[in-house]
């Protein structure tokens, strides 16, 4: 499993052809070997990160994933 960490509006488009692509893998890692940034660093989008990955960034899994996408759909429903 791969775990994206800065899933965000910016981060999905769409093709002429109508497929959803999720793009910049830039700080994603397998689950499991998620790499430290450095200290007090905080990497991706402040406003889609789920509270654990911003509490205990080494613990992050596929649900902070799961968060950001529910952050998504509900500014695109609001918006």
């Amino acid at each position: 499993d791969i775990v994206h960490r800065d899933f965000c509006p910016q981060n999905v488009h769409v093709a002429f052809d109508g497929h959803v692509r999720v793009v910049d893998f830039g700080i994603a890692a397998a689950r499991g070997k998620l790499a430290e940034t450095q200290s007090g660093e905080v990497k991706g989008h402040l406003s889609h990160m789920a509270p654990e990955q911003v509490e205990r960034p080494k613990d992050v899994d596929r649900r902070a994933d799961i968060w950001a996408l529910g952050v998504s759909g509900y500014e695109a429903l609001t918006q």
